[in-house]
């Protein structure tokens, strides 16, 4: 998703008779089966460490019909996947011997990719090797481990404002929420030997490869919190405005964008999750952490417009809506693959928070293998214009993340992930490159 606002086998029966393994990579890619029927209903949920390298059955899928349910599943299986615990000592590489329940204290995969503050140098200087840790940061911060969780920025606030300009969101708990994203190793190789991290190299960029993804992540401080349980949570180091150090604090996971792009969608398939229990709806449940169930309107824009405590006093929360819900038409939606997953997840893994996540949008190319387009709405689900399905709206559906794009929940052609990162359409969609390659451009 944005800074404009902004992956699993197939049904049991099905994982070791057809899916056939690609050559290892740091994500355990694996290809579709050959030629397979798709089962009946479509894909059925599975944990596994291993992701898809695209979309699977999209041939076998009804002309004219809305295949939601399919890039639904690859975002769910790429979720399950880059939560997977970690093999130690190798960033980005998951345990296969292990379980999203056997380790809850291990780092993810997601969180031992390559951190955008590590690749994208303050002072331009090259980053350290993939498997190294560490760089220039606000605050001092030695000795860093396998896993460490920095939360902080090259610049004093540049983890706390929204993509976009959007400003902060504070959680009910009156801390504000932290924003950290990273890189895979295709990604982190492909800039690093193109020295694209440098602003005179960006002129020449060369497209990233298939393969590569991109994640950015939400927590809050978890002081307080009244069921801490319910959240993914890990010790990190959390940056203090008021003392501008880094201090070690639990943080729960709030929200993840996932960015993948495949071999067939050059653009990316974009897909956003949250916790369950973020905002008001159905199957939430209180308390909220960015609403306090009073029923007070969410206001129309970010209230808070200060948030250095040397300047201004402590603000105070705000209530959190979520504007357009989750895609919920049919049995194929968002909203029923939200369910069939998360009851797998709780089955399987009953002491795992990760079933109190759910998906929030997938966004993908309408049409495939077509480079020269672009991320305009009429080219995307969602998006504006007609469906894939006679009828149904194609901007019928959530589109942002409400705690990444709180303000920005309206309005798909201006603030959808694909449309907003139009602006850096030459550079794959990557905001990165243009705002944090050195040196950075003035604010």
């Amino acid at each position: 998703m944005a800074r404009c606002r902004i992956a699993f086998g197939l049904i049991a029966a099905l994982i070791g008779a057809v899916l056939l393994p690609a050559p290892a990579r740091a994500q355990e890619i694996v290809d579709c089966p050959a030629s397979t029927t798709m089962p009946q209903g479509g894909p059925q949920p599975t944990a596994s460490y291993r992701m898809l390298s695209d979309v699977c059955f999209i041939e076998q899928f009804p002309v004219g019909s809305l295949p939601i349910l399919l890039f639904d599943d690859f975002s769910w299986r790429s979720f399950i996947a880059l939560a997977w615990p970690a093999k130690d000592g190798e960033r980005g590489v998951p345990d296969s011997g292990l379980t999203p329940s056997s380790a809850a204290d291990r780092p993810t995969v997601f969180e031992t990719l390559k951190s955008e503050w590590e690749l994208f140098q303050k002072d331009g200087q090259d980053p350290k090797d993939w498997n190294e840790y560490g760089g220039l940061i606000p605050c001092d911060v030695s000795g860093l481990a396998f896993g460490d969780i920095v939360l902080a920025g090259s610049m004093k606030f540049d983890n706390i404002i929204q993509s976009g300009g959007s400003g902060p969101l504070l959680a009910q708990n009156r801390t504000f929420v932290r924003y950290t994203s990273g890189f895979n190793e295709t990604v982190f190789r492909h800039i690093r030997d193109g020295r694209f991290f440098l602003r005179a190299n960006l002129a020449n960029f060369t497209p990233l490869p298939a393969g590569t993804m991109r994640v950015k992540s939400a927590w809050i401080d978890m002081q307080d919190i009244e069921r801490p349980e319910r959240f993914h949570t890990r010790d990190a180091w959390l940056f203090n405005l008021a003392t501008g150090q880094c201090e070690k604090r639990t943080v729960g996971l709030t929200g993840l964008h996932i960015v993948t792009k495949t071999p067939t969608h050059p653009q990316g398939i974009w897909s956003t999750f949250e916790h369950i229990d973020n905002v008001p709806a159905p199957q939430a449940n209180r308390p909220f952490t960015f609403n306090n169930g009073d029923d007070t309107p969410m206001p129309k824009a970010n209230p808070i417009t200060c948030i250095d405590p040397a300047s201004c006093p402590a603000p105070e929360p705000y209530n959190v809506e979520r504007i357009t819900k989750i895609h919920d038409m049919g049995n194929f939606s968002t909203a029923r693959t939200n369910d069939r997953y998360r009851a797998m997840l709780a089955q399987q893994y009953p002491n795992s928070p990760w079933q109190n996540y759910q998906l929030v949008m997938t966004q993908w190319p309408l049409k495939r293998n077509r480079p020269d387009l672009d991320g305009s709405p009429g080219n995307t689900f969602p998006g504006t214009g007609s469906s894939p399905i006679p009828g149904v709206p194609n901007d019928a559906t959530a589109f942002a993340n409400t705690t990444m794009e709180t303000f920005r929940q309206e309005h798909v052609d201006g603030n959808g992930c694909m449309a907003c990162h139009n602006a850096v359409k030459s550079r794959d969609f990557m905001f990165s490159l243009s705002v944090r390659a050195f040196p950075r451009p003035e604010r």
